[in-house]
């Protein structure tokens, strides 16, 4: 019997992780819409948008012998990777809500589609033409060859082999820790907090958040997932496709550590990772506890 042959595309790390945690959580988002909606001009919107992005029209072929399926992109998306659905509320009133797989789509991706549904509902200009994600994909998988990039794997592979990702609390005896860290927390508001240390609100939470697992496990080291964007460079800010990775941030855990230096200390964590974020090993880590913030944004 012969081999079939079957063509496509290598997925990104991005992907592969996806694929590792069974693509089970859709991203997802809700825009509140303001003004005179047409169903079929929305509907034409959507199909352009999808036109115009290969990753929105593909799907992905398991092949005997790999370990990962292949990309292909197809003429239409897949009602399995990519939904969306409406609401009208009244004549001016009206609700978009976008689901996606993690294997096709980020944050990131939904906001820029949600933007380009609305500039073709207007009648705007199209956007730019932007980076078609298979060669993100293949830049991304480059990298794991690169000679150039020795600094940014060493430094992953250094913090990778002492990580230890938080359990659930339940996941452990209850003990350890001092309330030395949650003080500052109870007596004022987060924000305000975030506001006076001139840090994002994301970064206090975070702080906050390892303290509560500090509190209830007594583990001194470990590391929070936190999810990066991952679009430093100018191509990538347009682009559409999963490039946002969920990197460790290191929790190391003193009592005589005052809230505002763990905030510090987060913050040089974060900048730290940002300069090598895209050398992160694909097998690197994972099954630690993520950690995502966003703000509400208006619709259009």
């Amino acid at each position: 019997m012969e081999n079939e042959l079957v063509e496509g595309y290598r997925l990104s790390p991005q992907q592969r992780a996806a694929w590792r945690g069974g693509c089970g959580r859709a991203v997802s988002c809700r825009i509140e819409v303001t003004g005179p909606l047409e169903d079929q001009r929305l509907r034409d919107a959507i199909r352009q948008v999808i036109a115009r992005h290969q990753i929105l029209r593909t799907g992905f072929r398991t092949v005997s012998g790999l370990n990962y399926p292949l990309q292909q992109i197809h003429s239409d998306s897949s009602p399995e990777l990519l939904e969306f659905a409406w609401e009208h509320h009244s004549p001016t009133q009206h609700t978009l809500r976008i689901a996606a797989s993690p294997l096709c789509a980020d944050p990131a991706t939904l906001r820029l589609m949600a933007r380009e549904i609305r500039a073709h509902c207007i009648g705007a200009a199209a956007c730019e033409e932007a980076l078609p994600y298979i060669q993100f994909a293949e830049w991304m998988n480059e990298l794991s060859s690169d000679d150039g990039a020795d600094a940014g794997r060493q430094f992953w592979l250094a913090r990778t082999a002492s990580v230890t990702p938080m359990v659930l609390p339940d996941e452990r005896q209850e003990g350890g820790g001092s309330m030395c860290l949650s003080r500052v927390v109870e007596g004022r508001s987060l924000c305000r907090l975030a506001e006076q240390l001139q840090v994002p609100l994301s970064t206090v939470l975070m702080a906050a958040l390892a303290v509560q697992f500090w509190r209830r496990t007594g583990e001194s080291q470990t590391a929070l997932y936190n999810l990066f964007p991952c679009r430093k460079y100018a191509e990538l800010q347009e682009a559409i496709g999963p490039i946002a990775r969920f990197l460790p941030v290191l929790m190391s855990m003193r009592p005589s550590l005052t809230f505002d230096e763990l905030v510090r200390k987060i913050v040089a964590d974060l900048q730290e990772i940002e300069a090598v974020e895209e050398y992160y090993g694909d097998e690197s880590n994972e099954g630690g506890i993520g950690f995502e913030y966003r703000e509400e944004e208006e619709g259009g």
